[in-house]
């Protein structure tokens, strides 16, 4: 490898006008330049944050990296703090010399530390990011590699990035990208301080990895250049204290319900259980657990049951029934927790649960009698998605609150986690 310091210019020019690297190969010679961010807008959006990203638009492909330290919460708010005082001082300085008032330099640098100091006390788990960027672009004539810096410099400037290609300095940019280089010092000098969520906005980092080391194969990688596959196993999260819930997002016929099925097919598969709320007019769930699972699942119609999933009678410790109760209802009604019919159903489920024979009967019985004492208009939504437009008399509010119920066969010990077939709606 060959340094050339200095400007820009091809490869008869002088040694002076050279900002490039000859780089000697097995593949032959190329030409690479180094350069680094030097300035960013003070203030962006999420939308225009994205540099990185704006880097693959480009008609030639960017290397970049990024040299990385982070700085705790409670220190950043300590430096701002000494900051602001050494930021007073030179305001008094400037009133003392100057009659022309403060300049406009020092009043954003006091909008700056206001603002960081306030975000960086607002929670514990935020640091602060230095970060080092620097970017090369190559060409296979030192013309090309020059032309490709200028149209990334200029491509960056538009969105006030700054990318600077230092005199002298090519090789140390180099150097920052070698794995396990140590960071040159003369590249400090392009730190740049943001918040953590701040940095994350300049584009997502993310590596070939994808899914879980072990479990069902559920498709393949296409972010490398050979065949990954990726695995999942849901029932290994808890084991190092990672939640098992997922969601899976896209556009209708996508493949959602059959990525979904073939994940609930590998858990029964590996010995698991799985329960569905099928919603679906088709029954599509129930007619894959009968194929997937043949004599091993259990479909159960909420419309002719022959035995409760009632979670108010399922379960012996009221507590727990109360909590699966409500979970259950407001994913099937549609209710927000946090919501005014939210809090209702919340107060009715804990009311049920408190009866001498818990059921989800009462937690309608709750819900019409607080209808028609404090909300008239969600008490008519009840009662005409309940199909009744008179209120409950007292005896069969009675009758529904002081009847026994029979519970079901399923176990005590600990709530149904899986079955191989959901129970649609």
């Amino acid at each position: 490898m060959a340094g050339r310091p200095g400007g820009g210019g091809g490869a008869a020019g002088s040694l002076a006008g050279r900002r490039w690297l000859q780089v000697e190969s097995e593949a032959g010679t190329s030409y690479q330049a180094h350069l680094a961010l030097a300035e960013m807008p003070r203030r962006f959006t999420a939308a225009g944050a994205e540099f990185f990203a704006e880097l693959d638009r480009l008609p030639f492909a960017v290397d970049w990296v990024v040299d990385l330290s982070t700085v705790a919460s409670e220190k950043v708010v300590a430096a701002v703090t000494k900051k602001k005082r050494d930021l007073v001082d030179q305001a008094d300085q400037y009133a003392a010399r100057r009659a022309t008032g403060l300049p406009d330099a020092l009043h954003d640098a006091a909008d700056d530390l206001g603002d960081l100091g306030a975000r960086a006390s607002r929670s514990s788990v935020e640091v602060e990011v230095q970060s080092v960027t620097a970017l090369s672009v190559w060409g296979t004539t030192p013309a090309e590699c020059d032309q490709r810096a200028a149209a990334l410099q200029a491509r960056l400037k538009g969105a006030n990035y700054r990318l600077v290609r230092p005199v002298g300095g090519q090789e140390e940019l180099f150097t920052l990208g070698l794995p396990a280089a140590v960071t040159p010092a003369a590249v400090r000098q392009y730190v740049q301080h943001e918040l953590g969520e701040d940095w994350a906005m300049h584009g997502a980092l993310h590596g070939q990895a994808f899914g879980d080391p072990t479990g069902a194969m559920v498709g393949y990688s296409q972010d490398i250049g050979t065949i990954s596959p990726v695995l999942l196993n849901i029932a290994d999260a808890p084991v190092h204290n990672a939640g098992a819930s997922f969601a899976l997002a896209g556009d209708l016929g996508g493949g959602k319900s059959t990525l979904l099925k073939l994940i609930t097919g590998s858990v029964v598969d590996r010995g698991g259980r799985a329960i569905a709320i099928d919603r679906t007019k088709s029954r599509e769930w129930a007619r894959f657990a009968r194929s997937a699972a043949p004599g091993r699942c259990q479909v159960v119609d909420a419309a002719t049951a022959d035995m409760s999933i009632d979670p108010l009678r399922v379960f012996t410790d009221p507590a727990v029934g109360a909590r699966y109760a409500l979970s259950y209802l407001t994913v099937q009604l549609g209710v927000g927790a946090m919501t005014e019919h939210g809090a209702l159903l919340k107060t009715a489920v804990k009311q049920a649960a408190a009866a001498p024979y818990p059921s989800m009967s009462l937690v309608l019985d709750a819900l019409q009698e607080m209808s028609w004492k404090t909300a008239p208009a969600a008490g008519a939504r009840l009662r005409s998605s309940n199909g009744s437009g008179s209120r409950p008399t007292s005896r069969s509010r009675q009758l529904s609150s002081t009847t026994p119920c029979r519970r079901s066969t399923w176990p005590q010990a600990s709530p149904p986690t899986s079955s191989s077939s959901p129970p649609p709606a």
